[in-house]
């Protein structure tokens, strides 16, 4: 790996692209986003604030236009050609986040917190979530620890996670973890145990897949998820860390469609048991039971729980159907902008490829290649639907708003089906780290704005509820007191929007 520091690597490799000014020398890439559009907003909105007028004057200017892509500035193609935030997005998004503010800080006399809850609510559902979506991959996945140590240690890691395969064991490590065990998890981030491959070599390969048809142990890799996450619950794990952790299976023995675990859909099952399932690529690891914990604390199988009475109901690899979930995510969580991390070995060279060719021909050849890999799904004979299934692989959506893609040296460079040795491991960690360090002026150009919103929606919320909790008298006249040991009502976390009493509704 280069031993220069990040930021030396990132200013090496972007040299050739424009800084984020719009003067008259980029104007053919500044027509991707409305200028002036944005600088007409932003004046207006200044004036406004400095007026000092009516707050409700102001919230109304605030809530007409106040979407995600306003004047195209969540364009993917923009943020591929400027190394940092351009000028009159970065000037009309610090007066969106000064007006959030002023708003937040209004004295409650002149704009009650009951309305101020009202509005923040209802703005910030508007504006939507982001999620980070990574992607399978096997060993190739360790790139994915590399991004997320970058976007973490910038303040820019989502809290909606999902991962299907080896994105489902990155995902579980970070949505597990506290802020201050991530921190000190990616301070040694290079010693970190990934071997969750029991063979290496081709004998003992052979020789597993003779005995147990698989060309991996799941014991091993079930022994080292158990050490990675305990026996934590998705819910558990979310009222844990304040993420929200989704991961992705598909079917193996029944009629029905991929599913996606989380603390609404699935809170009871074990983190562990929904990754392994999630990783169990055919041919690779047996399908898998998946397990939860019952009401009386034990760990039974999923189909027990639900009272499918015996019911033969295994999972195996999300990816085969749902590698990146942008519609489940969006319909549950509300997430309109997805930010993704692509390693997938029969992705990566295709996705390369698209890049490389001019104009829009890359699009045309991934729409023309999905086509006619759809079709083939559709014509297959009977026999052959099984086989035809695979090719879902290839007609799934490939790629987010932003997309951080393993670079092609490492995709050949690797074996995914193997441990990687100390030296290929630090080399996914650093260019993982590399591909979200040259992102991060794109994550902060759509996610600045969605953050100031949470942070005032939490403290508007959490002034609201102190105010009542305080004040709040019990049956004996005395005011209402924790009972020891219990959590206290406004430690953070992202209530469920189905949740509408932790939203203060």
């Amino acid at each position: 790996a280069d031993a220069a520091p990040v930021p030396a690597r990132i200013a090496r490799a972007t040299s050739g692209r424009r800084p984020g000014g719009c003067g008259s020398g980029v104007g053919a890439v500044c027509r991707l986003f409305d200028a002036q559009l944005l600088r007409d907003k932003a004046a207006y909105m200044a004036a406004m604030r400095m007026s000092c007028g009516s707050v409700r004057e102001l919230m109304f200017a605030l809530r007409i236009d106040l979407t995600r892509n306003f004047a195209n500035i969540a364009k993917s193609k923009l943020h591929e050609k400027f190394t940092e935030v351009p000028e009159p997005i970065q000037a009309y998004q610090t007066e969106v986040k000064e007006q959030l503010i002023m708003i937040r800080d209004w004295p409650e006399d002149e704009l009650p917190n009951s309305e101020k809850l009202a509005f923040f609510r209802e703005t910030r559902h508007a504006f939507g979530r982001t999620a980070l979506l990574l992607s399978g991959g096997g060993t190739h996945g360790t790139f994915h620890m590399g991004v997320c140590k970058a976007l973490f240690e910038n303040h820019m890691l989502p809290r909606v996670l999902a991962g299907s395969s080896a994105g489902a064991v990155v995902c579980g490590i970070v949505a597990t973890r506290t802020d201050a065990e991530l921190s000190a998890l990616f301070e040694r981030v290079e010693e970190f145990d990934m071997t969750f491959f029991a063979h290496s070599g081709v004998l003992a390969m052979a020789r597993q897949i003779l005995r147990k048809g698989s060309l991996q142990d799941m014991a091993h890799m079930v022994r080292k998820l158990r050490q990675l996450y305990g026996d934590l619950t998705f819910l558990e794990a979310y009222e844990r860390s304040g993420r929200i952790l989704n991961v992705s299976i598909t079917p193996a023995d029944t009629n029905e469609p991929p599913r996606l675990l989380n603390y609404l859909t699935a809170p009871h099952a074990l983190v562990w048991s929904a990754v392994a399932a999630s990783s169990a690529f055919p041919g690779l690891f047996p399908a898998q039971h998946l397990l939860a914990r019952n009401t009386l604390g034990e760990i039974v199988t999923f189909s027990a729980l639900i009272g499918d009475g015996g019911l033969e109901r295994r999972w195996r690899d999300g990816s085969l159907e749902m590698d990146l979930p942008t519609q489940a995510l969006s319909e549950m969580f509300n997430c309109n902008h997805f930010v993704v991390s692509q390693a997938n070995p029969h992705l990566v060279p295709l996705l390369h490829l698209k890049r490389a060719l001019p104009g829009c021909w890359g699009s045309v050849v991934e729409a023309e290649f999905k086509h006619r890999c759809h079709v083939a799904q559709l014509t297959a004979p009977h026999f052959a639907r099984p086989a035809a299934r695979l090719l879902s692989l290839f007609t799934q959506p490939w790629t987010g708003d932003i997309t951080m893609m393993l670079p092609l040296s490492l995709h050949y460079g690797v074996n995914p089906m193997i441990n990687p040795d100390a030296g290929q491991l630090a080399a996914l960690l650093h260019m993982g780290e590399l591909a979200g360090w040259e992102k991060l002026s794109a994550i902060e150009c759509n996610c600045s704005v969605e953050a100031t919103l949470d942070a005032c929606m939490a403290a508007v919320t959490n002034a609201a509820r102190g105010r009542r909790f305080a004040r709040g008298v019990g049956a004996g006249g005395s005011a209402a007191r924790l009972p020891p040991g219990a959590a206290h009502p406004f430690a953070p976390r992202i209530p469920s929007w189905l949740h509408m009493p932790a939203l203060g509704m």
